[in-house]
């Protein structure tokens, strides 16, 4: 019984598994490009509900048309198990080796980085999970100034205070006067305190685990309102710290390798 254990391990770190994984996501993606056409709205609503609620009412609708980004989640999940499985499996060995091996701690070091490029992603791929499976959304909320507030959750409300609208200013002559951005001032009660902050229509506000966007206002001179997009994210800052750890370990790494070629701080 060990012995098959072990194999299985052995085969969800393998390198080949990893290969063709690698292979059957760029294939599917590549066939989800042919597929995606005419079903756009479908993709554009994901941000709006549940990963599994939206592949079960979106297969409904567009049956056979999604099965290429089912497929894509399925082989990204397998990938993070090989992920997770090999780092897990060589990991220790070089740990071990860098403490008791001064005159290794170079070239094992190196390896010791590839590795943090694997947990890296791993904290992404975790945070985009949680981010499409756990996030509260609210993807269309009315707020008008001084207007009644929305209640995200038990500790959180959101008001408008004021709305600027921002007029065209170009040469264009049919744009002038027309209304193309606002500046919301929004209210965001959090436990016991209030803040103010400024969102712009072609910007995002990111508070905590919040996500605060405008999706729409109004574009009537004698009209105040203005719809917002709020997403209470709990993978937001996994795939963010993982996101930031893979550039740095990323650079580290290559910074290494040129020091290692010119021959800076070379081990005997």
């Amino acid at each position: 019984m060990k012995g098959l254990v072990k194999k299985a391990i052995e085969q969800m770190a393998s390198l080949s598994l990893c290969t063709w994984l690698l292979a059957a996501i760029c294939t599917v993606l590549f066939l989800g490009l042919y597929h995606v056409k005419g079903n756009e709205m479908a993709l554009s609503s994901l941000g709006t509900m549940d990963l599994f609620e939206w592949l079960i009412r979106y297969e409904t609708i567009y049956p056979g048309k999604l099965w290429w980004f089912a497929s894509f989640v399925l082989f990204v999940f397998i990938l993070s198990i090989n992920t997770l499985f090999c780092t897990l499996r060589r990991i220790r060995p070089i740990l071990a080796t860098i403490l008791k091996a001064r005159e290794t701690k170079g070239p094992f070091f190196k390896r010791l980085l590839i590795h943090g490029i694997h947990l890296s992603f791993l904290m992404i791929t975790l945070g985009y999970f949680l981010s499409f499976t756990k996030s509260e959304i609210h993807p269309s909320i009315i707020l008008t100034p001084n207007g009644p507030s929305h209640k995200i959750d038990e500790d959180t409300i959101i008001s408008l205070m004021t709305l600027r609208k921002l007029f065209y200013k170009g040469h264009m002559e049919a744009m002038k006067g027309r209304i193309v951005g606002v500046d919301a001032t929004l209210n965001i009660h959090r436990g016991k305190t209030d803040t103010r902050h400024v969102l712009r229509s072609d910007d995002a506000l990111i508070i905590g685990n919040l996500i605060v966007s405008i999706r729409d206002f109004s574009k009537d001179p004698k009209r105040d309102w203005v719809k917002i997009y709020v997403r209470k994210d709990y993978g937001l800052w996994y795939y963010l710290s993982g996101s930031l750890a893979f550039v740095i370990i990323s650079i580290s790494f290559g910074g290494y390798g040129l020091m290692e070629k010119i021959g800076v701080g070379k081990t005997r």
